[in-house]
């Protein structure tokens, strides 16, 4: 049995679920030389960089990913471009029932976790999950690379490492900005190693790549991350907006704009 073949993928796949932690340790500094007000302004700023990066990812990233799988198989027709739609409108629906149901369970506890409101924490538990499928389709892509060369590993584990820094610090201001503690949203972060795990495992074992269930996991991902910058992105930062002083207009979208370029340039050119 070649041991490499196991332990490359998993070690890369951990390395890659690293950077879900990296922004934990910037954010405790800061919170440790800020007061409470301070802090409040820095995860709101954080949500506009957040909230760029989320939208560039589903425009720039996502849909051309999933228009990349879909042309690479050899029956690509109308009717599958309206079902990869309807699964992207299926993730969004799914979803919103999700957050409803959450809301209901947690509607008793509504400050167990120091949150604004119920929907903002079952937003944060939304992204969760969203994250874990995300994770569950790189590790996938890392298996796959491997089981090409060592070299074509490395190359798309250094590719999706560089792509998921941004991404992640947004993932971890969502967290905060719903309402989750430091360290919560620390032990959420490292939650999401359960997909990257699972995609090791299904990639090691299955004979080929599953482009298929790959493909339909991507579209249903893509349409989650539309609800969640619908439901709890934009409205925070509309909200906030429209309360803020003009001052802070510009460093307000220059960060969202930030976060898009970010992750947009990173998206083209790897």
């Amino acid at each position: 049995m070649d041991v490499n073949r196991f332990l490359y993928p998993f070690l890369s796949t951990a390395l890659v679920g690293c950077c879900g932690i990296l922004p934990f340790f910037p954010y405790k500094y800061i919170i440790k030389h800020s007061n409470n007000d301070g802090f409040v302004s820095l995860k709101l700023l954080a949500m506009y960089f957040a909230t760029g990066c989320l939208v560039s990812e589903i425009f720039l990233h996502l849909l051309p990913e999933i228009w990349r799988i879909a042309l690479s198989q050899d029956q690509m027709d109308e009717y599958s471009l309206k079902w990869i739609a309807k699964v992207c409108l299926g993730g969004f629906i799914v979803f919103l029932l999700g957050d409803k149901l959450f809301s209901l369970i947690m509607s008793a506890p509504e400050d167990t976790n120091g949150g604004e409101g119920d929907s903002f924490s079952t937003i944060g538990y939304l992204n969760v999950f969203a994250n874990i499928m995300d994770n569950f389709v790189h590790a996938l892509s890392i298996t796959t690379s491997y089981s090409n060369g060592i070299r074509n590993g490395i190359i798309t584990t250094c590719v999706i490492i560089i792509h998921e820094i941004p991404h992640e610090i947004g993932d971890f201001s969502i967290l905060l900005q719903s309402g989750f503690s430091l360290n919560t949203a620390l032990k959420l972060q490292l939650l999401t190693s359960i997909g990257g795990i699972s995609g090791v495992a299904i990639g090691l074992f299955s004979q080929e790549f599953l482009t298929e269930d790959t493909l339909f996991i991507l579209s249903a991902i893509t349409g989650g991350f539309f609800y969640i910058v619908c439901a709890s992105c934009l409205p925070e930062i509309l909200n906030e907006s429209s309360r803020s002083k003009s001052r802070s207009f510009i460093s307000e979208t220059s960060l969202f704009l930030l976060g898009t370029l970010i992750t947009g340039v990173i998206s083209v050119f790897c």
